[in-house]
C-alpha cells in the first residue's frame, strides 16, 4: 500500500497506519453502539459506555486529519456523528467510507498508476521549513518562499560565513564556496580533484539560483498569485541549498 501524498506538504500519509487506526476507531463506535441505551443502562454498563466514549474521543481528533487529507465531509460527518446527536450511525458510516477509500488503494494504483514519491515540505531543512510553515498552511504560499528564502540570505548564511547581516548574496556565496580556499568545507569533498570542483561550483551556483531565481523574485513578485507546485520546488531548492551549508564547517 502506498503512502499517499498530503496536499498542505506536511508530509505523506502512511495508509497502512492509517486504515489500522480508522478500523480500531470504528469498533469503538460500534461498541459505543451497542451500549448504549436512550433510557439508561445499568451502572456497569454505563461507566463501560463512558469509557469507550472517553477512548473515542482520544482518537478523534487523529481520525478526523486522516479523514480530512481525502474528504474534508467526511470528516465532518465523523465529527458531527461523535458530538453533534447524529449518533453512532452516521459516524461508522462516514469511518466506513473511509475506510474502504484506504483499502482499494493499492486497486487504485495498479488502475491509475502510481504517482512515485512526493515532496514532504516538513521534511525540508528547517530552516526554510521553520520559516515557511505557517504562511504556507495559511495558503499564503509566494510569501512562505520569500520568507524561507530571507531567513537563509539574511540571517543564516551571513552567521555562517561571519560576513554582517545585508552582505550581498553574491559575496556570501563567493565567500562560502569559490577560490582556492574557501571559507567552508562541504562534508566529502576535502580531496582536490573534479568532485571537489563539481562539489563547491555546483553549490555556489545553487545559491546564486536561490538568491536570484528564488528569493529576488519572490521577495518583488509576493502577492502576485503562483502555482503551488513550482513553489514548493523553490522551497525544495532553498532546502537543498541550507543543508549544504548548514552542514558544511568553517
Amino acid at each position: 500500500m502506498q503512502p499517499k501524498c498530503n496536499p498542505k506538504g506536511r508530509g505523506v500519509v502512511d495508509e497502512a497506519l492509517a486504515l489500522a487506526e480508522l478500523q480500531d476507531f470504528a469498533a469503538k463506535l460500534k461498541r459505543a453502539g451497542e451500549l448504549w441505551s436512550p433510557f439508561g443502562g445499568s451502572p456497569a454498563s454505563d461507566a463501560m459506555y463512558d469509557a469507550v466514549r472517553a477512548e473515542i474521543h482520544k482518537s478523534l481528533q487523529l481520525v478526523k486529519e486522516i479523514a480530512s487529507e481525502y474528504d474534508k465531509e467526511l470528516a465532518g460527518r465523523i465529527d458531527h456523528g461523535v458530538n453533534y446527536g447524529s449518533g453512532h450511525v452516521a459516524a461508522i458510516a462516514a469511518t466506513n467510507e473511509l475506510i474502504g477509500i484506504l483499502e482499494s488503494a493499492e486497486k487504485r494504483a495498479a488502475i491509475l498508476g502510481t504517482q512515485g514519491p512526493k515532496l514532504a515540505a516538513a521534511n525540508m531543512h528547517p530552516w526554510v521549513w521553520g520559516a515557511a510553515a505557517q504562511l504556507w498552511d495559511d495558503g499564503h504560499h509566494r510569501e512562505a518562499v520569500s520568507k524561507a528564502a530571507s531567513a537563509i540570505f539574511d540571517v543564516y548564511l551571513p552567521d555562517k560565513v561571519q560576513m554582517s547581516k545585508g552582505t550581498k548574496a553574491e559575496a556570501m556565496i563567493g565567500q562560502a564556496f569559490s577560490g582556492a580556499t574557501p571559507f567552508l568545507n562541504i562534508p566529502g569533498f576535502a580531496t582536490p580533484g573534479q568532485d571537489h570542483t563539481n562539489a563547491y561550483d555546483g553549490a555556489s551556483n545553487l545559491g546564486l539560483a536561490c538568491s536570484k531565481l528564488v528569493r529576488n523574485l519572490a521577495t518583488h513578485n509576493v502577492t502576485a498569485p503562483g502555482d503551488e507546485d513550482e513553489l514548493l520546488e523553490e522551497l525544495a531548492m532553498l532546502s537543498r541549498f541550507a543543508r549544504i551549508v548548514d552542514s558544511s564547517t568553517v
